[in-house]
């Protein structure tokens, strides 16, 4: 989604393949994962899936699936039971192909490449579309905080976008340190954002700090809040799973031979829900990492 008509199926290409891959152990509190890892819905039901998130609400998760990252109907969003089984395949559908997802107040909001679509996790309808302010953006992640405040990252211009008013518009833009924003959470004042760097976002002033890493890593899909100051992330290359403690000491929790997507936490189950999949052999499954409690 670049400008020009020839830039723009090279941008394609490159975001597809950005998001088709999309934390590590805090030895402060000995929080380690399990060597075993669950395949819900092992297949090809959940194409090519993006994202996942839990509805705490309704005790579902809800995958975001489609066949090609361009506009058109053939991306959908599967609900799946919080035991793993496939409810319903095609919940909601006629969407172009939807990518990552929050959840606020009994809606589901989703970054849907030129769009921002709300959908009620009730009926499964969709009450609004909310588009774009700049063309080809190649809208990706959305966060929302406590209060209702919407940011979407827009990777194509490496760009955060603030939702106020019922419409979109630009909150911060740079080259440079929010290249290929990805993905986005929120926690108070603070915005975190990872594409090719990991960085945080001071809401009021609207500085931007990188986080030093230890080791570096780089090219960020997912990002999912610790509880503990820290994350669970993703990445594109080498993509693997990680953790990164309130020290920004990182660790390398799992890797395989499937690409991993965006990801949800959910702490009171005690697991890292993964969209993965090997689309070489056209198979795709959420991925269930156990974490063991913290002592």
């Amino acid at each position: 989604m670049k400008l020009k008509i020839i830039l723009l199926f090279a941008a394609l290409t490159i975001f597809a393949c950005k998001k088709a891959h999309k934390k590590v152990g805090d030895q402060d509190s000995e929080r380690e994962p399990t060597t075993h890892q669950l395949k819900w819905v092992l297949g090809k039901e959940l194409l090519n899936v993006e994202s996942v998130i839990f509805d705490a609400e309704h005790q579902v998760f809800y995958a975001s699936c489609g066949k090609d990252y361009k506009l058109g109907n053939q991306g959908f969003i599967a609900k799946i039971s919080a035991e793993g089984k496939l409810l319903e395949q095609k919940w909601v559908s006629g969407l172009n192909r939807p990518t990552g997802m929050a959840i606020h107040d009994g809606n589901l909001y989703v970054a849907d490449i030129n769009n921002l679509v709300v959908i009620n996790t009730a009926s499964g309808e969709i009450l609004q579309r909310i588009t774009e302010p700049i063309e080809k953006s190649g809208l990706n992640d959305v966060a929302i905080s406590k209060k209702g405040l919407i940011y979407v990252t827009a990777s194509f211009i490496h760009t955060i976008f603030k939702v106020q008013n019922a419409e979109m518009q630009s909150f911060l833009k740079d080259d440079n340190l929010l290249t290929w924003a990805n993905g986005i959470a929120i926690k108070g004042e603070t915005l975190t954002i990872g594409g090719t760097h990991l960085v945080s976002i001071d809401i009021n002033s609207k500085k931007i700090t990188k986080l030093n890493l230890e080791p570096n890593i780089s090219d960020f899909d997912g990002i999912a809040l610790d509880g503990e100051g820290g994350y669970y992330v993703t990445t594109v290359e080498n993509s693997a799973l990680w953790h990164i403690n309130k020290n920004l000491q990182v660790e390398k929790l799992a890797e395989n031979n499937s690409y991993f997507g965006d990801l949800d936490f959910i702490p009171e189950h005690h697991k890292i829900v993964i969209a993965q999949g090997k689309q070489d052999k056209s198979s795709f499954f959420l991925g269930v990492h156990p974490i063991a409690e913290v002592n």
